[in-house]
Parts: C-alpha cells; sequence; structure tokens
C-alpha cells in the first residue's frame, strides 16, 4: 500500500464536495461489531496474531463504524450522494463495470476502527480515498514481502492511498486495519487491472491533469 498525492484540482474539488455533504448529513447509526474489542486492540499485533491463528478470509470481524453502502440505497437523504459516489464519480475516474467497482463507503465516529483483515474475499487493486480533518487517524498494514507492520497516518483532508488485496492464493494477501480519533469518511474502489488502476494514479498525481467533469 502506498500514498497518492492528490494534485489534480479537478479531482481536489470532486473529492471536497463529497466531504461538504457527508459532514452536512446527520451520522449514520453505528454498528460495533465485537464490543470486546475496542479501536486499539483492533489495530494491534497481539490482535493480528490472534486472527491469523483462529483462521480468516476476508472481511473484519471487528469494526466500530457503519458500512453506509448497506444504508445508502434505501435512505432518501443519502440517495443522491451514494449515486454520486458510487455511479458518477467512478465513471468520471475512467472506471466502468469491466474495470472495477466502488467497494467501500464507510463512516467512522470519533473513537473508531476497522480490526485487521484481509479483503481476500473480494481481491483487486484498491483506490482508497479518507477524509478527515486533521489528519488524526491512520491506516496500517503488514507488508507482504517483509512481513513489516506499517502505518500510513493521515492529514488534514483528504488522502488517497493505493495496494492489491490479493486472493490468498501464493500467500498473497494484504493484512489492514485503520483507526482514527476523530470522524473519518472512506471511498473505496476495487480495480481489476493494474494498468488501469495506474492510468487513474496517473490522473491524480498530475497538477495539469485532465478535468474528469
Amino acid at each position: 500500500m502506498r500514498n497518492v498525492d492528490i494534485n489534480n484540482p479537478h479531482i481536489q474539488a470532486r473529492l471536497d464536495g463529497f466531504a461538504e455533504k457527508l459532514n452536512a448529513l446527520k451520522p449514520p447509526p453505528i454498528d460495533h461489531r465485537d464490543t470486546s474489542i475496542d479501536k486499539h486492540m483492533g489495530v494491534s499485533t497481539e490482535y493480528l496474531h490472534r486472527i491469523m491463528e483462529e483462521g480468516h478470509r476476508g472481511s473484519p470481524k471487528s469494526i466500530k463504524g457503519a458500512d453506509l453502502l448497506r444504508q445508502w440505497r434505501d435512505t432518501p437523504e443519502w440517495r443522491e450522494i451514494f449515486e454520486d459516489v458510487s455511479f458518477n464519480f467512478p465513471r468520471e475516474l475512467g472506471l466502468d463495470w469491466n474495470d472495477g467497482m466502488n467497494a467501500l463507503c464507510f463512516f467512522y465516529p470519533e473513537d473508531g476502527f476497522v480490526g485487521w483483515h484481509t479483503n481476500e474475499d473480494a481481491p483487486g487493486h484498491t483506490l482508497l480515498f479518507t477524509w478527515s480533518e486533521t489528519g488524526d487517524g491512520f491506516y496500517r498494514f503488514k507488508d507482504k514481502d517483509s512481513g513489516e507492520i506499517k502505518t500510513l497516518p493521515d492529514k488534514p483532508g483528504w488522502v488517497c492511498r493505493t495496494g492489491y488485496y490479493g486472493d490468498g492464493v501464493f500467500g498473497r494477501i494484504q493484512w489492514h486495519c485503520a483507526l482514527t480519533n476523530e470522524p473519518r469518511w472512506s471511498i473505496a474502489f476495487c480495480i481489476r487491472r493494474a494498468e488501469m488502476t495506474e492510468m487513474i494514479v496517473k490522473d491524480i498525481e498530475c497538477s495539469d491533469g485532465r478535468s474528469i467533469i
């Protein structure tokens, strides 16, 4: 997983528009899955070893947050932005259903987290956009090659990251987790081809990149 600099003013403006709309809405109901695990334990090395020993294939067993893909479809006040994030924005980035799809829209409360997991039940290249006001949070992962635990701190406003969530074949999995000390939004896309992912990343990083509108 690596950071992507958001230099394209068109993409930055689009993301800022999402943040403005999301923060104007009433926070969604929070799901605290496995209340025995708090945010510090959920992102700890101790918990990672425990989950690996227990066996795990995909989605997190412990979270504190709201999976908005499950709520937006049937909630009128969220439906407009759901459609914009899930359908309009990926097309503007250059994606269609053959290339990838919106895989995550997630809200973290101020003590929110997603515990260690792999996403190996939904493998692919990820493009992950995350917003928080002051950047008081992080994304953490276990490097597939070195085994080292690495932490990518958030920063104020939007951050973008990209990487590959493997399918478990030949050990190609990406253990990862996230934590925040303030409200935080995440929007992610699962992209099938590395070439398409890199094309979009270049657009995001290019300060004189094409308009996506």
